[in-house]
This record gives C-alpha cells, sequence and structure tokens, in this order.
C-alpha cells in the first residue's frame, strides 16, 4: 500500500470501510496488509502509534457519516480487534511498552474487542496487553483491562499449562503496584476477586499460589491501619486467615489490628483477631484454682488498654462458669469470699524510675478503663506494696458483675449468694433444705 509512505490515514480508513461493507475486511490478506502498513517505520515506534491512534479516529469519524447516510454501512469491528492484537503483541516483542500501552488505550477508546483473542504465539491478549501495562506501571489501566475481558486470564489457569507462572507474577506485581501507590483497598479487592474466582473455579493450583504471597497480606494490613480503615483490615486478615495457616509472623500487627478495631468499636474485629492471638500463646495463661484462695488476673506491661481489658472480660465470664460448676458440685450457691477477692497484676521488673512512672500510668488508665468499660461498673483501686502494684476489685462490685451475668441470656440463673457471716451460720440448714438435683 502506497499509504505507508504517503501516510493518508484518510484514505486507508476509506479502504477499511469498504472491505468493511463487502464482507471482505478480515481476509488475512488484508488484515496483514494494513499491520504492515502501522509496522513500516519499525525504528521508530511513535510513528506507529500516531499513525494507529489518527487511523482509528478516521474510521470512526468517517463510519458516522456513512452511516447517517445510509444506514446499511457497516465497520467491521472484528477485523480491527485483530489488527489492534497484532500492534500490541508486535509492541510486546519489540519491548516498546509505551507505545504498545498508547495502543491499548486506542483499541479501549473506540470500544474494540481484542482481548479474548490469541497471539501468533499462543499467549492470550488479556496476558500480554496486562503485561504492557504492568511494565509501565499502570496498574488502574491492568484493572481495567481485567474487567473488560471479565477476568478471562484468570480463567483455567492450571499449573501443567506454559504460562502459568507467568499469570500468577502478574497479578502479584498487579498487588504489589498498588500497594506502592498506597492503595490497599484496591490491592485488596484484586487479591480477594482472584482467590474468591479461583475458590468457586476450583483453580487449586492458582488458589495455591497466590496465597503463597503472604507478605502482600502483611502490606495491606499494614496500609489500611495507616489510613484508619481497620474494617478492611480486619476483611483483609479474615480472607487470609481462610485462606493460609499463617496470617503474619509479625504479631505486633496482628495487635495493633485487636487495638484499631477496637478504638472504633469494632466488636467483631476486635474478638476474632484477639482470640487468633490467644491461639498462639500470646498472652499470658490464666489460672482459677481448684482450692480457695484470692484470684488474680496476670497482664504484660506490653499490652494495649484493649488487650488488657478484654483478657479481663474474658476471666470474669470464665469465673462465672467455674462459679456455677463449683456451687452444684458443693451443693451451694453461696460464693466464698476468696473468689470473690480478685486483683489485676502487671509485673514490674523494678526498672529505673521513669519504667515505673510508665507502668504506674498504665495501671491508673486500665483502673479508669474498668470503671467505665464494664456493664456493670467495676470498683476498682490501686494498691502499691513495695515493687507490686496492681488494681485492686472491690468484693461487692465483683459480686454485682457476677449477678449480672447470671441474668443475663445465656447466664444459668444460678442465684449466687455471698457468704457472709450470716450465711455461714444458715450453711448447715440451707444443705438440707435447698434441693439439689443439677443446677447448670
Amino acid at each position: 500500500m502506497g499509504v505507508k509512505f504517503s501516510k493518508n490515514w484518510e484514505y486507508l480508513a476509506q479502504i477499511f470501510l469498504e472491505l468493511s461493507n463487502i464482507e471482505r475486511a478480515r481476509d488475512p490478506r488484508y488484515i496483514g496488509a494494513f499491520v504492515g502498513v502501522f509496522k513500516f517505520d519499525n525504528k521508530q515506534p511513535n510513528v506507529l502509534v500516531e499513525a494507529f491512534k489518527e487511523f482509528m479516529e478516521k474510521v470512526n469519524s468517517l463510519f458516522l457519516k456513512e452511516k447517517a447516510e445510509d444506514d446499511m454501512s457497516r465497520m467491521d469491528r472484528q477485523s480491527l480487534g485483530i489488527i489492534g492484537a497484532e500492534l500490541v503483541n508486535f509492541c510486546a516483542l519489540s519491548q516498546w511498552w509505551r507505545e504498545g500501552l498508547s495502543v491499548v488505550q486506542t483499541l479501549h477508546n473506540s470500544s474494540i474487542q481484542y482481548l479474548t483473542r490469541k497471539s501468533p504465539g499462543g499467549a492470550l491478549m488479556s496476558t500480554i496487553a496486562l503485561d504492557v501495562c504492568l511494565r509501565c506501571k499502570k496498574p488502574y489501566q491492568a484493572l481495567q483491562l481485567l474487567s473488560e475481558c471479565r477476568w478471562s486470564c484468570v480463567s483455567g489457569l492450571k499449573m501443567d499449562k506454559p504460562d502459568f507462572k507467568e499469570r500468577v507474577v502478574q497479578l502479584n506485581t498487579l498487588v504489589k503496584q498498588f500497594t506502592n501507590m498506597k492503595r490497599p483497598s484496591v490491592a485488596f479487592a484484586v487479591l480477594r476477586r482472584v482467590l474468591m474466582k479461583a475458590q468457586i473455579d476450583q483453580q487449586f493450583d492458582l488458589y495455591n499460589s497466590l496465597i503463597g504471597f503472604e507478605e502482600n497480606f502483611h502490606v495491606i494490613i499494614t496500609q489500611l491501619l495507616d489510613i484508619g480503615d481497620p474494617r478492611t483490615a480486619h476483611d483483609a486478615y479474615e480472607v487470609c486467615r481462610n485462606a493460609c495457616v499463617a496470617v503474619t509472623s509479625d504479631l505486633g500487627l496482628l495487635q495493633r489490628l485487636v487495638v484499631a478495631c477496637g478504638e472504633a468499636r469494632y466488636l467483631t474485629g476486635v474478638r476474632n483477631v484477639f482470640n487468633h492471638l490467644q491461639e498462639l500463646n500470646v498472652y499470658p495463661p490464666q489460672e482459677i484454682p481448684h482450692e480457695l484462695r484470692p484470684l488474680c488476673i496476670n497482664l504484660l506491661v506490653q499490652m494495649s488498654l484493649t488487650e488488657c481489658i478484654i483478657l479481663i472480660e474474658d476471666f470474669l465470664q470464665w469465673l462465672y462458669k467455674f462459679l456455677c460448676d463449683w456451687c452444684v458440685q458443693n451443693r451451694t450457691c453461696v460464693v466464698p469470699e476468696q473468689y470473690l477477692t480478685l486483683s489485676v497484676r502487671m509485673p514490674s521488673t523494678g526498672g529505673p524510675d521513669p519504667q515505673m512512672r510508665a507502668l504506674d500510668r498504665k495501671l491508673k488508665a486500665l483502673k479508669h478503663l474498668m470503671e467505665i468499660s464494664l456493664t456493670p461498673a467495676l470498683s476498682v483501686f490501686i494498691s502499691s506494696q513495695r515493687m507490686d502494684r496492681r488494681i485492686q476489685v472491690t468484693i461487692p462490685s465483683l459480686f454485682q458483675y457476677l449477678l449480672a451475668l447470671d441474668v443475663r441470656e445465656g447466664g444459668k440463673r444460678q442465684g449466687f449468694k455471698r457468704w457472709t457471716d450470716e450465711s455461714q451460720k444458715k450453711g448447715n440448714r440451707m444443705r438440707q433444705d435447698v434441693p439439689w438435683s443439677s443446677r447448670c
């Protein structure tokens, strides 16, 4: 074609529309000729881009004119898709990444479908176009391509496919580019979409390969917390938790997630992550002895206030269930005062004054939280003997808290009584008068 020298793109567009009208535009010879015109000056990639862009503009404008005059006029969009796919593939093979991206954008602007086609080498054009976008660090354009092809490049991926590794790397690169741009919500949306599709389609090879990139979840959760979005951070934790045995080796990050969910009053998130950390033995073990003696909740100085108050609530719930069983076993509803004597302790190493002052501040803050966040509120005070500082819970307030648990939904209606002097005098008579079958 002399157009390669004259660069008369309007004339070339007219030829294409004429071929479309006589249904000859898909003839491989004509397709090859059109592609050859754009590839003619292969030492100047920008010429190819400008030529194809102008050609597409002329095709669209001329077609609109013809369509207005003759409703039977045709524009073979499938042939344009074949030509465009050839040019995108040529740019990729030539490593003209930016020029390839321009061709991809031109095809998108004209709504030309080409992504489901295969290149001469057998690769899906969606995979090649995705690679072009990622090479140019344009993740939003890559995501646009995935949406256009309905994520077809994710479908049917098996380990024995020659391009399996390449596609997995592409998806991982796409996620990383969004995290590099500080767009964790989009990165997570991509990762979740691919994992869900792989799971639904039973693409276990793809699923197992993607969850191998656990560092993606770590970065996503961290960035979501940085921007103040603990709910989505918890969603990312849940997806990773369901997919992986180990969510992250950074326990500090999970503790930070607990605090963030607590501050956002997202109780479901707080509880899920806290329970997981308990399974990992992050928190000190607690004990309710069978012999009668005062109780103590042991905390760590490095625990956040949110973690402390959750652990205290859990201990009180455990204490309630323990006392229900104890009363049944001992055929009484009277709770010994020893089991109502409770303190909260943070061990001190007896370090320098600044450390002790920090411990004092934390105990005061925890005391305030215990007084305002629990229902009913506990009455507490701080006791200090040499290096031993702890929060002491008053017996009446702890007893009232246990009574509240007893009558709440899920409570056993045990009807606790305190072991006062009067109770002790009547103890023997109560054992005879009150029938006990099984009170639980």
